[in-house]
């Protein structure tokens, strides 16, 4: 089951997949009505909003053709590939998803700090 979340499911502790496992169970209820609440989001994003969409080379949920599909739907994003990581790129490569996201994050930040100059 790991294997078609994640590239490196052996470094999960047990405990850890366990407790994953069972929340996830004990939330079906709950991912079900936010499924059936969901709606396309196709608004405008404003151009001084910083989005990235990081996306694992080995993902199995979201398989290529729809980093492509996020690639056109969202031309003024970063769009980054993870390299060996899969759906949930968390376990497979912390340091790499902890610096997209600094570096992502940053962008208000500099802005700000250049505004206030």
């Amino acid at each position: 089951m790991l294997a078609s979340l994640m590239t490196h499911g052996e470094r999960l502790g047990a405990d850890r997949v366990l407790g994953d496992l069972r929340n996830m169970v004990d939330s079906r209820h709950t991912l079900r009505d936010i499924i059936g609440g969901a709606f396309p989001f196709d608004a405008p994003i404003a151009a001084d909003i910083p989005v990235t969409v990081a996306w694992g080379t080995q993902d199995r949920v979201l398989l290529p053709y729809q980093a492509r599909r996020a690639r056109h739907l969202l031309p003024q994003a970063e769009h980054v590939w993870l390299p060996g990581s899969g759906h949930v790129p968390m376990s497979d490569d912390a340091d790499a998803v902890v610096e997209i996201l600094l570096r992502g994050s940053s962008h208000g930040l500099l802005a700000r700090a250049d505004d206030a100059a």
